[in-house]
Parts: structure tokens; C-alpha cells; sequence
């Protein structure tokens, strides 16, 4: 009984959510798209951000690496 009862208001609700749906749905899309878009820049984005850092990384390894070589090297 309650299952049916849960069955038949779920039942609605998606009905409801359905027509929602397609009412939305050329906004959702248009939304959606300039969603990805603007993902797409973000991750470009991140990803240069993330090779400049690593790139900062390296330098700044081969900075230490070049300190310490030095400092050896003075002793």
C-alpha cells in the first residue's frame, strides 16, 4: 500500500519535473552550453596556471639544486 502510494506520488512528481523539463529545456541547454564553455576556459586556464607552477617548480628546484652544488662546492 505504501509503496503504491509512494509509487503513484513519484509518479506525479515526475510528471510534474517532465513538463518542468520541457518547458526549460531550450534555457537549460543554453545554459548548459555556456556552462561547458566557460569549464572549458576554467580548465585551459588552471592548466596554464598549472604548468606555470610546475615550471616555477623546476626553477626553483633547479635554483636549490644550484645553492647547494654552490654551497658544496665552496666548502
Amino acid at each position: 500500500m505504501f509503496l503504491k502510494a509512494t509509487n503513484m506520488i513519484g509518479g506525479g512528481v515526475w510528471e510534474c519535473v517532465h513538463s518542468i523539463l520541457q518547458f526549460f529545456s531550450p534555457l537549460i541547454r543554453l545554459i548548459g552550453s555556456l556552462f561547458y564553455l566557460r569549464m572549458t576556459w576554467l580548465w585551459r586556464i588552471i592548466g596554464v596556471v598549472f604548468k606555470w607552477s610546475r615550471r616555477m617548480k623546476y626553477a626553483v628546484l633547479k635554483n636549490r639544486m644550484g645553492e647547494m652544488i654552490f654551497l658544496l662546492a665552496s666548502y
